[in-house]
């Protein structure tokens, strides 16, 4: 049986894939963290951020504090480094699932919000 996390995180890369990302990426871990999905479209590599709620409890941008951007960043820096793609134009995105309707929100900070 799948978690909740799992699940939106399923949701979250079948949505991706009609929207034309190719996933690179699924649970990356770094010592700062994990990237949930690391997608690539066209020229830019997406990091993408999934939060699952049933019911809605707050809103999914309020949990990417200064803290969680912080270590998205140095995870992707990792990233960057291990699989040699610092050429690449970086954005981080939110995906937000409540119950069954997605959220894409795009480009919510980049490489320099710290």
């Amino acid at each position: 049986m799948k978690s909740t996390g799992q699940l939106g995180e399923l949701m979250a890369v079948n949505y991706l894939r009609t929207q034309d990302f190719l996933i690179l990426q699924q649970n990356f871990r770094t010592p700062f963290g994990e990237l949930d999905i690391i997608a690539k479209k066209d020229a830019s590599i997406h990091i993408v951020e999934v939060k699952y709620q049933t019911p809605p409890i707050i809103n999914s941008a309020y949990k990417l504090n200064k803290k969680k951007r912080r270590r998205m960043i140095r995870s992707t820096q990792i990233f960057m480094d291990q699989f040699k793609l610092s050429h690449y134009f970086y954005q981080f995105d939110l995906i937000e699932i409540v119950k069954e309707t997605i959220q894409h929100k795009k480009n919510i900070f980049n490489l320099n919000d710290v």
